[in-house]
């Protein structure tokens, strides 16, 4: 019984948890390498408190042209493979998978939280 009311209280927790969105960040222009939008701004998404921050090697950005989800590497911006998605926390896919379902273009392989 004590299990069941953890893992009610964990769902509750979970379902009371906030997204925050981060001010525009003016970055260096790059570009998507599917549709070639010029990308020069950046937003940090987090979970339950603000994050502002710039780019690193490994975040997984959107390309706001085409909707594909990018991997920002120390030379510029990749298509993000399966694989680095799946190196995100749970939050993060969820996060992805969410943005997937409302806008289903792009040519990012689906995202499954697992």
């Amino acid at each position: 019984m004590k299990k069941k009311q953890r893992e009610k209280q964990q769902e509750q927790q979970q379902a009371k948890r906030q997204v925050f969105v981060g001010p525009r960040i003016q970055v260096d222009t790059q570009y998507c390498p599917v549709c070639h939008e010029a990308l020069n701004a950046t937003r940090n998404i987090a979970l339950d408190q603000p994050h502002v921050a710039m780019p690193r090697p490994g975040d997984i950005a959107l390309c706001a042209g085409c909707s594909t989800f990018l991997l920002q590497t120390a030379t510029g911006l990749a298509v993000a493979t399966e694989r680095d998605i799946a190196r995100l926390d749970p939050d993060g896919r969820r996060i992805l998978e969410s943005w997937q379902r409302q806008f289903p273009f792009g040519c990012s392989p689906p995202i499954r939280v697992r």
